[in-house]
């Protein structure tokens, strides 16, 4: 009996069709393109790292002067519910980033037993100690925060506040007061000669004011003395 001698051999790598052959070489990346690949995306990043800042900058005042009018707000609605005086006092505190340096940036509402004036008079919290978010603080340019000017009728005072300075020091803040009729105690002419609105304007403190404008961005929030109603004005 005669054998046929046996077909040769096939290795799996010809067994595939030419056009499975021709993927498989292609199936993985060389080192020249993972280079390219890499640098795109860090060209992307470098990039849009400005404009995310910006986004979350303007995200950050945007919650500040919701925190702001939110607080206003409280502060006219309580005292018209108590028929009570009602004391919005914004204090000087640190920014975290930036430990030493006051700011006004804490928000917080108080319930008074009478019309006094006094600083002293005895106050019950209605809201907590907030904090305007990240580095958000009240500008202190009297041009743009007309509360702050030094002929205005609102008063500044100072006292420890444990939420603020855990030292135990007394804080410096400014105050003004909404009355049960919704209306405030600020002079209806406004806080000086020159200027006729009550303001408080917020900024990023690393964006820099210039003798026009309180920074690149920022949100004004504007108060009418006769009704208390609260606005906002952002360019």
């Amino acid at each position: 009996m005669r054998f046929l001698p046996a077909p040769p051999r096939i290795s799996a790598t010809h067994a595939r069709p030419p056009m499975q052959r021709k993927r498989l070489r292609l199936s993985g990346f060389s080192l020249l393109e993972l280079i390219v690949v890499i640098g795109i995306v860090t060209t992307v990043a470098v990039l849009s790292v400005p404009q995310l800042m910006r986004i979350a900058s303007a995200s950050q005042l945007t919650a500040g002067a919701n925190l702001l009018i939110d607080s206003l707000n409280l502060a006219r609605q309580t005292a018209q519910t108590r028929n009570r005086p009602v004391e919005v006092r914004i204090y000087k505190a640190q920014i975290p980033a930036q430990p030493g340096t006051r700011y006004f940036r804490a928000v917080q509402v108080l319930h008074l037993p009478d019309y006094s004036k006094s600083l002293t008079a005895e106050s019950t919290p209605v809201s907590m100690v907030q904090y305007l978010p990240g580095n958000v603080v009240v500008t202190e340019t009297p041009e743009f925060s007309t509360f702050l000017a030094e002929t205005t009728g609102t008063y500044r005072g100072s006292a420890p506040v444990p939420a603020v300075d855990r030292t135990g020091a007394s804080v410096d803040y400014i105050a003004f007061r909404f009355l049960p009729s919704g209306a405030t105690d600020l002079s209806p002419a406004g806080p000086t000669s020159a200027q006729s609105q009550w303001t408080l304007t917020l900024r990023n403190h690393q964006d820099p004011e210039t003798a026009t404008t309180p920074g690149k961005s920022y949100v004004t929030v504007l108060i009418d003395p006769v009704i208390g109603t609260v606005r906002s004005y952002r360019p």
